[in-house]
């Protein structure tokens, strides 16, 4: 498992992709649907056995793990009732 970091302070985007150790630029999100959503965006045009993970950096929290297959997105590890 990998250490995600926290931040104390607010931030308007606390949802956040990342691939293998490092995080996505630009891909900050304020609702963790829309980070799910643009994780599939992001698989869809990665090679094969590519790993999206969606963080919380507020809490360090990992939320959802999504790996792409041959025909289809594998998911390892995914939070369905996350809270503001």
């Amino acid at each position: 498992m990998a250490d995600y970091p926290v931040r104390a302070d607010v931030t308007r985007r606390p949802f956040r992709l990342w691939s293998g150790k490092a995080e996505l630029r630009w891909r900050y999100y304020a609702d963790w649907r829309r980070a799910v959503n643009a994780a599939f965006i992001e698989l869809k045009w990665s090679p094969v056995g590519t790993v999206i993970e969606v963080i919380d950096i507020r809490f360090g929290k990992l939320l959802g793990q999504y790996r792409r297959g041959t025909q289809s997105v594998t998911f390892h590890h995914e939070v369905r009732d996350v809270k503001k």
